[in-house]
C-alpha cells in the first residue's frame, strides 16, 4: 500500500488486529455452542429453531439497514476545522 516491496502472500493475513471492531466471530461460535448444548440436553428442540431461520435473516437485514440509515458519517477533523473558521 505504501509502495514498499513485500512478500507475495503477506497480505493474506493481517499482521496486527485492528481494534474497535465488534467480535462477531467469537460471539457467533459461542451462540452456536449454546444452541447445540441445549439441543443435546433436550431443553431446546433444534428442529423448531431451524424452521424459523428465515425470520432471523430478515431481522438481521432490518437491523443492518437501520444502522446504515441511522448512522451519519463523522466529518473529518480537517474539514470540521475549516468549516468552523468560516
Amino acid at each position: 500500500r505504501r509502495g514498499e516491496i513485500v512478500d507475495e502472500f503477506s497480505s493474506l493475513l493481517p499482521s496486527k488486529r485492528e481494534s474497535g471492531g465488534f467480535p462477531v466471530g467469537p460471539i457467533l461460535l459461542i451462540a452456536l455452542g449454546v444452541i447445540f448444548l441445549l439441543n443435546t440436553m433436550d431443553i431446546l428442540r433444534l428442529d423448531q429453531i431451524l424452521r424459523w431461520w428465515p425470520v432471523f435473516l430478515i431481522a438481521l437485514g432490518a437491523y443492518l439497514l437501520y444502522c446504515r440509515l441511522a448512522c451519519k458519517p463523522a466529518q473529518p477533523p480537517a474539514e470540521k476545522e475549516a468549516h468552523d473558521e468560516q
